[in-house]
């Protein structure tokens, strides 16, 4: 018995030191990668009177080397109404330098200029 225990503890701590063997390197980041850089992060509307309404703009570079291609972002609106959160998804996808200056049609319905607006109503 005193065997079997023995053996079973070896084994476990084996596995253990095992376990906590990591070989397996990350992949190197890619120095070109694209890189999403925003002029502000944060805008505070202040107080809005009643039936007023706030805009703001959210204007980004790419800062990378490579293309930004296609982008998705969430924003969860939170208030006191009946649905107390919301969550809005703004997405669409930035031309290359090279479509922009040569007229490439790029898909409407689904595509955004790298110029994001966001409208947030408030009142009525």
């Amino acid at each position: 018995m005193k065997k079997l225990f023995f053996a079973a503890l070896i084994l476990c701590a084996t596995t253990a030191v095992n376990a906590q063997d990591d070989t397996k390197k990350a992949p190197a980041a890619n120095p070109n990668a694209p890189d999403i850089s925003f002029e502000s992060e944060t805008h505070d509307f202040g107080t809005i009177p009643y039936s007023g309404n706030g805009t703001y703009e959210f204007k980004f570079t790419n800062t990378g080397k490579e293309p930004l291609g296609p982008f998705t972002k969430t924003v969860t609106v939170s208030s006191n109404g009946k649905t107390a959160e919301k969550v809005l998804t703004i997405k669409g996808n930035v031309e290359t330098k090279e479509q922009t200056e040569s007229g490439t049609p790029v898909k409407k319905d689904n595509t955004m200029t790298p110029k994001e607006t966001t409208t947030s109503p408030f009142g009525n």
